[in-house]
């Protein structure tokens, strides 16, 4: 999702407005936080599944 934000906004630099591109940069970045938090809880869930601590 952000790499698909990260293109619009640079294909699209030039004819969008600056809201939009404040839009466009809550989109990457909101996917970004999104991905590590998938990751951490992939991790949580693989240590909590062979029984080891934190």
């Amino acid at each position: 999702m952000a790499s698909y934000a990260q293109l619009l906004k640079k294909c699209y630099k030039e004819q969008l407005d600056e809201d939009a591109d404040e839009f466009m940069e809550y989109i990457v970045s909101g996917s970004k936080r999104m991905k590590q938090q998938i990751q951490g809880l992939l991790e949580y869930s693989r240590v909590d599944n062979r029984g080891g601590d934190l």
